[in-house]
């Protein structure tokens, strides 16, 4: 009897590591993929990825004045697209253009007196043709006036 409880116990203990060891091997695999998706190094390989974005955007405020340290101003011509909000940075001898879709679908904006010709950055889905501007979903665009 003593036997069989001993043979039990050594048999339900290697279940256990068995267990153990297949939990632990999800758990670093699992470790491994996150990792990897939000890792600095894949984030800096990703031209479309938050880090790339945020440092474009960054360095575009440093290149220019306004974006860093100008006022902001209201741009009535984009008050039309419920999802868009659309502004001013102006600092002196400089005006500059920022306009955001922050919903799921494509916006089209047409612009009367704002000029589009000068892209200095943008994000996701941009298309500019004359004075319409087209923004696709979560994206954005920053316009020199």
């Amino acid at each position: 009897m003593l036997l069989a409880v001993l043979l039990e116990r050594q048999v339900a203990s290697e279940r256990v590591r068995q267990v153990g060891r297949t939990v632990l091997d999800a758990a670093a695999e699992l470790e491994r993929d996150v990792s990897g998706a939000v890792s600095v190094e894949a984030q800096a390989a990703d031209a479309n990825s938050v880090l790339s974005v945020y440092r474009k955007f960054g360095k575009a405020r440093e290149e220019y004045a306004a974006l860093a340290e100008g006022s902001l101003g209201y741009c009535a011509e984009a008050s039309g697209a419920s999802s868009v909000s659309a502004w001013f940075r102006i600092v002196e001898g400089q005006k500059i253009l920022v306009v955001h879709n922050f919903g799921g679908g494509n916006v089209n904006i047409n612009f009367s007196s704002s000029k589009l010709d000068d892209m200095i950055l943008s994000n996701g889905t941009v298309t500019v043709n004359g004075n319409k501007l087209t923004l696709g979903a979560y994206s954005s665009a920053v316009f020199m006036q």
